[in-house]
């Protein structure tokens, strides 16, 4: 009877065991994928703008997590058109304060989402989130005045823009809680060149 229990107790360990990694695997694939469709959906935005009509310029070593952009809109007369003026931009979550405290109760310190403007600054204008539980600052830097990841970009922030000759560098990184409220943060950056 002892032999029995203590070889129950370990099948169900393991079946503990791995329902948590179980769990934890495809907690980690949710995220990876959502962040994969932001990052591309971001690019595929600023591919067909140009370099003159991004603001701010997002040189390191600051870059930036606001950046307004017009995509082409076709050739009028010989000369390229512009479209109206659209917005990717950091912005706090709902209920959370930018004070280092979990304001919304979520376990998340500071947490934010991604914004997306179209016609910025119009009457019209339109704002969705593109993706939730975005970091304030990429998983390798400390708010501290220091370059910590030495990409160039000084207390670089969890959704960042940085320009680098004729190229973009779109980093974003994300953080949840599985199952087992263990966190999880995943980071994905691309570069994007702006044709027109």
């Amino acid at each position: 009877a002892a032999l029995l229990t203590v070889a129950l107790g370990s099948l169900a360990l393991m079946g503990t065991s791995s329902a948590g990694a179980l769990s934890e695997g495809a907690s980690q694939a949710d995220l990876d994928a959502h962040l994969r469709r932001t990052v591309a959906r971001i690019g595929e935005e600023l591919l067909p703008s140009g370099l003159a009509v991004v603001l701010p310029a997002a040189f390191p070593p600051r870059g930036c997590s606001d950046l307004a952009y017009r995509k082409s809109g076709g050739p009028v007369n010989g000369r390229n058109t512009w479209a109206e003026l659209r917005r990717f931009a950091f912005a706090y979550e709902q209920g959370e304060l930018d004070d280092g405290l979990d304001n919304n109760n979520n376990g998340l310190v500071d947490e934010g989402v991604v914004e997306w403007t179209i016609g910025a600054g119009l009457p019209g204008e339109q704002t969705v989130p593109l993706c939730h539980a975005v970091r304030e600052l990429d998983w390798r830097e400390e708010d501290n005045d220091v370059d910590d990841d030495g990409d160039g970009l000084v207390d670089e922030r969890g959704f960042a823009f940085q320009r680098s000759g004729n190229v973009l560098r779109v980093s974003l990184t994300l953080e949840r809680f599985d199952a087992q409220r263990r966190s999880i943060v995943r980071s994905l950056e691309t570069t994007v060149q702006p044709r027109n």
